[in-house]
C-alpha cells in the first residue's frame, strides 16, 4: 500500500506546531489574581508609587532577583507642546493650592513647595531644550510553582520594592492584561503610567545584569548592548 507524499503545506503546519510547543505554554487559565501558564502560576504587580530621588541603577535589586521575575518598562514620549501645557497646568494648580492655604492661615506645606519648585525647574529645562517628558509604565510578573510558592515570591518582590521606596499593587481581575504587558510583545495592555523627565528615565534603564559585577554594569559612561550568552 502506498501512502501519499506530504504536501508542503502539511510540512509548514507541522513546523508551526513544533514551534508553538517550544515557545508557547500548553494552556492558559485566567483567574482573578493569577494566570496559570502551563504548569506555572504568574502574578503581575503594577508600580504606583516612586521615590522622590533616584540614582543610576536603582532598579538593579529587582533586575537581579534570584527567582523568575519579568520586568517590563513601557516608554512613550510626550510631545514638547503637550508637555509644556501639562507643566503649566500643574504649576497653576500647585500655586493655587499654596495661596489657598496661606489665605486660610495654614503653614507652608513642604511637599507642595517642593513639587512647585520641581515643576518650575522642569518647565525651564524643557523650554531650553535640555530635557523632555516621557510616560513610563513599569510592570513586574512573578512566577511560582504553586499558590503558596507564588505568594512567597510575590511577598519577596514586594519587600524589595518597598526597600526601594516603590509602591506596588496587584492586577486584580486584570491578570491576563498584566501578563501580556510583560511579554516581549511591546504591548502596554495596562496603561498605568507615570510622567518622567529625561534624567529620571535614564536612571531607570536596566543597564545591569546578574552575570556582571556591579562596578562593571554601572561604570560611568558605559552602555551594555548585545545578547546574554548564558541566558
Amino acid at each position: 500500500m502506498l501512502w501519499p507524499a506530504k504536501s508542503r503545506m502539511d510540512e509548514e503546519v507541522l513546523d508551526a506546531g513544533h514551534l508553538l510547543e517550544v515557545v508557547g505554554p500548553d494552556a492558559i487559565e485566567v483567574r482573578a489574581r493569577t494566570v496559570a501558564v502551563g504548569s506555572q502560576l504568574a502574578a503581575t504587580l503594577v508600580v504606583t508609587g516612586y521615590p522622590a530621588e533616584v540614582v543610576p541603577g536603582w532598579l538593579d535589586p529587582l533586575l537581579t532577583y534570584p527567582g523568575r521575575l519579568d520586568v517590563s518598562l513601557h516608554i512613550e514620549p510626550v510631545p514638547s507642546s503637550l508637555a509644556s501645557q501639562q507643566l503649566k497646568k500643574q504649576r497653576a494648580r500647585l500655586e493655587s493650592s499654596r495661596r489657598a492655604g496661606l489665605e486660610r492661615g495654614r503653614l507652608d506645606d513642604p511637599d507642595t513647595e517642593a513639587a512647585a519648585a520641581d515643576a518650575a525647574e522642569l518647565a525651564y529645562r524643557i523650554a531650553r531644550g535640555e530635557g523632555k517628558l516621557f510616560r513610563l509604565g513599569p510592570y513586574m510578573t512573578i512566577y511560582g510553582e504553586s499558590e503558596e510558592h507564588l505568594a512567597d515570591e510575590v511577598s519577596s518582590v514586594r519587600a524589595i520594592a518597598e526597600s526601594l521606596v516603590i509602591t506596588t499593587a496587584p492586577t486584580i481581575y486584570r491578570s491576563l492584561q498584566g501578563w501580556l504587558a510583560t511579554l516581549p510583545l511591546g504591548l502596554d495592555t495596562l496603561k498605568v503610567r507615570r510622567t518622567f523627565d529625561t534624567e529620571a528615565l535614564a536612571a531607570c534603564f536596566p543597564f545591569a545584569s546578574p552575570d556582571l559585577p556591579a562596578d562593571t554594569a554601572l561604570a560611568p559612561g558605559a552602555v551594555l548592548y548585545g545578547l546574554n550568552t548564558t541566558s
